[in-house]
């Protein structure tokens, strides 16, 4: 099988150590890791932030976790705007990846949402179905974007020149 990996910020990895212990499954090689790069996995625990959409874009099925102080939890929870924090839950305007947050955010929980989501193949392929629709929504061809914008002032055939203007103090 392939692993489940663990990306937690710096002050989450005794966290994600803890939940290594409590997952236990003769399947997985666990174990955790600080980057999300060139991940091919079945599923991972990512710490809430930029790691989520990382992580969606690499088509990697996860649960999203954070935890932090008291005091910043309920002042952030009464300006909440949205009833998720996870960017691939933003993205699509509901919940596709599990959200375990703050004091529910125990060992056992995580373990648990990672357990689930890692028996439920179904579960597994229509999010990375969703990660593939939002990749496709996000893709941009900047290139060509370019190329049609400055295609009236280079003229018909020409290669664009990139010029590097430096500011007032470079």
């Amino acid at each position: 099988g392939q692993p489940l990996i663990l990306y937690p910020n710096l002050p989450m990895r005794g966290l994600a150590q803890q939940v290594l212990d409590a997952f236990r499954h003769e399947k997985a090689d666990a174990r955790v890791e600080q980057e999300v790069e060139d991940v091919l996995t079945a599923v991972a625990l990512v710490a809430s932030g930029t790691a989520t959409l990382e992580a969606a874009l690499l088509r990697c099925p996860h649960v999203i976790t954070y935890r932090m102080s008291p005091v910043t939890w309920r002042m952030m929870k009464k300006k909440a705007l949205l009833p998720y924090v996870g960017l691939p839950n933003i993205l699509a305007g509901r919940f596709i990846v599990p959200e375990i947050l703050q004091d529910d955010a125990t060992p056992e929980n995580l373990a648990q949402a990672l357990g689930n989501l890692w028996e439920h193949k179904r579960a597994r392929a229509a999010m990375v179905d969703t990660f593939d629709a939002m990749h496709a929504s996000l893709r941009q061809d900047n290139a060509a974007r370019l190329r049609d914008v400055f295609a009236d002032y280079l003229g018909p055939g020409a290669a664009p020149r990139i010029v590097f203007v430096p500011d007032e103090e470079g």
